[in-house]
């Protein structure tokens, strides 16, 4: 008996950690482009040794004249705007809501009919027509075309990435 609470104790707890982070609060600053090593030197500074972790990098500014990408936890806006401005380097926030943003985009509820996909995936081949092909594949079984993006920039006989647009998941069409 003692062993079934045991266990059940540990999947219980398994199951406790392994919930999603929540991105709800935090914000995204994006920086003019930087002018000086010594100004980058101390923004990854600034970023990476603060104690408490609120602070990642988008985009690091490797060298003169990138731009960083900051995204900040909440309530911690206002701390790095401020150690730009001492730095002397212009900043604007470019996301307000991080969570409300990934809510937008992971709505496991919306559907998109399969002409729609199509259409993305033509777009997505629009100016790279060299490497990027799209590729019918098969035929559904309600007699559909079946297409996939096929990215070929090696060269005949190199490995090629092949990207459908589709997923099946408890029969409803999602798009990756």
């Amino acid at each position: 008996m003692k062993l079934k609470i045991l266990i059940l104790g540990i999947f219980a707890l398994v199951c406790v950690s392994e919930q999603r982070k929540s991105y709800n609060g935090y914000q995204v600053v994006r920086t003019e482009n930087i002018d000086s090593q010594n100004k980058i030197i101390e923004l990854i500074k600034f970023v990476e040794h603060d104690k408490d972790n609120s602070y990642d990098f988008g985009v690091n500014p490797r060298i003169v004249g990138n731009h960083a990408t900051i995204m900040a936890a909440p309530g911690t806006i206002s701390k790095l705007l401020d150690f730009l401005k001492e730095q002397d380097i212009s900043a604007e926030v470019i996301m307000k809501d991080v969570g409300d943003m990934l809510k937008k985009e992971n709505n496991n509820n919306k559907l998109f009919r399969l002409n729609d996909i199509y259409t993305f995936l033509h777009q997505v081949r629009k100016g790279k027509e060299d490497f990027v092909s799209v590729v019918k594949y098969g035929t559904s079984y309600e007699g559909r075309d079946l297409n996939l993006i096929k990215i070929e920039k090696a060269g005949p006989g190199a490995p090629n990435i092949f990207i459908e647009g589709v997923c099946w998941r408890s029969r409803k069409m999602q798009i990756i």
